[in-house]
């Protein structure tokens, strides 16, 4: 499904060529973290939190992604679409959270980089913090995130935590 995403993405930008295709697709599969991003999360662990992500990248490209940014020991799931065959923002995608966290979504902590997928979170009834990097503008959805930061710095003083 990634590389059918980033051909469909490459045709609307016309995008070509097929070498930069593949060089995108792996990188993906190497990304660095963010800086703050294992503090954040070595945080929440400390305080007893469970971690998970959720995404719409499968099983073999979340992996090697978390492996290849260093956070293998600091979450405790990675939940994948895969598993439902529908792609998030539909409520069966959230739900998967849900059911791993075994508790209702307003008690989940739901972050977010992409507007869309808060705003999805914020519909299935997570409390959503849209981590905004880049001060992009929300798009013009119904339902906004709970809370809009800049990076998780932001959330950790959000959530009552020392600064990461």
């Amino acid at each position: 499904e990634s590389q059918q995403t980033l051909e469909f993405a490459c045709e609307s930008l016309e995008i070509k060529e097929r070498a930069l295709q593949k060089n995108l697709l792996q990188a993906y599969l190497s990304l660095e973290a963010f800086q703050e991003v294992p503090a954040f999360l070595k945080a929440l662990r400390s305080a007893g939190i469970k971690t998970a992500i959720l995404s719409n990248g499968n099983f073999t490209m979340l992996k090697a992604a978390v492996e290849a940014a260093g956070l293998t020991s600091l979450l405790d799931a990675l939940l994948s679409v895969d598993d439902v065959k529908i792609f998030k923002p539909h409520k069966d995608a959230y739900a998967l959270a849900v059911r791993w966290a075994n508790m209702p979504a307003p008690q989940i902590a739901f972050f977010s980089s992409n507007s869309w997928d808060a705003w999805g979170g914020s519909h299935y009834g997570f409390t959503t913090i849209w981590v905004n990097r880049y001060n992009q503008k929300p798009e013009k959805l119904p339902r906004p995130p709970a809370h809009n930061v800049k990076d998780l710095r932001a959330a950790a003083k959000l959530m009552g935590f020392e600064t990461v």
